[in-house]
């Protein structure tokens, strides 16, 4: 997903056999199916997007590339009466240079809205995020997995909206495996906001707290998220969009920041259907004890919007992911990476 080495998930679903992408496949196939084949009337309802990516990574003082594909897509469908389902999905796959290893993951989301007045709209959501990797042929499809549940609510005044969430997650995978003696419990709280002073700009942010709470040794551990963004459209062609990220937790001293600035090109007179191409430069640091080094990256996007409204960043971007955050701190990290 955006940044320069998201990775998502899933657990229980798709575990059999065909791994992860299978499920996912399968999933999306079902999804766009009922976008494309909708009504023409019905499709009035819908918003949300696709952006398929190509990202090439550099790891600074270690002769790695890394060379990666993603799919991700959002979409909401008004099913009247104030009731909003929508849904996200993400999914990549990771190739490392001269090494016989691949890494994988994906997450797939669902939240059921209800808008309590023009203001006010609360409801609950659902996400599974996975990550796997492929070892010298041997398949692991899920080194960690989560699902995570929660409510959530939003308030719009104006130009202003302002979110909110609670929410609680389980752990998977062989690390789920590993920490089940351990007794976790993992805890998630999120705030957002988003300003749009006029049709062509949009600024934001988001903010998240993870909180593990290992029974087995009676301690916290805190993981926190924070970014900033914004999107603008200089004309009816280009759009320029930029982020920035940072995940801490103080135990280890560990930080993660990400910084990504990118543009987009409007190819719907070209290619007669709503059409875009971006491309972004990202750059993450993970910085542990003060020994950091730096990942560069550059991503291109294809985005194909849906529906009436559209989302302003390319969904494979360092924005959109700060704009429109998961639910964890941990899978935000690492969709945004």
């Amino acid at each position: 997903k955006s940044g320069d080495l998201e990775v998502k998930r899933q657990a229980t679903w798709g575990m059999s056999d065909g791994g992860v992408f299978p499920m996912t496949r399968n999933f999306m196939v079902a999804l766009l199916g009922s976008v494309f084949l909708a009504p023409a009337a019905m499709a009035q309802d819908f918003s949300g997007g696709l952006t398929f990516g190509l990202a090439r990574s550099n790891i600074s003082d270690v002769d790695v590339d890394l060379t990666g594909l993603s799919l991700d897509g959002r979409l909401a469908y008004n099913i009247g009466s104030g009731v909003t389902i929508g849904s996200r999905f993400n999914t990549f796959s990771l190739d490392v240079s001269d090494a016989d290893l691949d890494l994988n993951g994906n997450l797939i989301g669902l939240d059921v809205s209800y808008a309590i007045s023009d203001a006010f709209s609360a409801g609950v959501f659902y996400e599974h995020a996975e990550v796997g990797v492929d070892i010298s042929g041997t398949s692991l499809s899920s080194v960690a997995s989560s699902n995570t549940y929660g409510i959530e609510g939003s308030y719009t005044t104006g130009a202003l909206k302002l979110g909110a969430f609670v929410s609680v997650s389980d752990t998977g995978g062989l690390i789920g495996l590993a920490l089940a003696s351990a007794d976790v419990d993992v805890r998630s709280f999120g705030l957002s906001a988003s300003y749009s002073p006029s049709s062509q700009l949009t600024v934001g942010g988001s903010a998240i707290r993870t909180t593990f709470d290992i029974g087995a040794i009676n301690q916290d551990f805190d993981v926190d998220y924070i970014g900033l963004a914004g999107v603008y459209d200089i004309n009816d062609t280009f759009t320029v969009f930029g982020g920035l990220s940072r995940t801490s937790q103080n135990d280890l001293d560990l930080d993660v920041t990400t910084i990504g600035l990118g543009v987009a090109y409007d190819l719907t007179a070209m290619a007669g259907m709503p059409m875009s191409v971006s491309l972004e430069l990202a750059r993450t640091t993970p910085d542990l004890g003060g020994s950091d080094i730096d990942v560069d990256t550059v991503r291109l996007g294809l985005s194909i919007p849906l529906g009436t409204k559209t989302t302003k960043a390319p969904l494979n971007s360092t924005a959109d992911a700060i704009l429109n955050p998961s639910h964890n701190a941990i899978t935000q990290t690492v969709l945004n990476f």
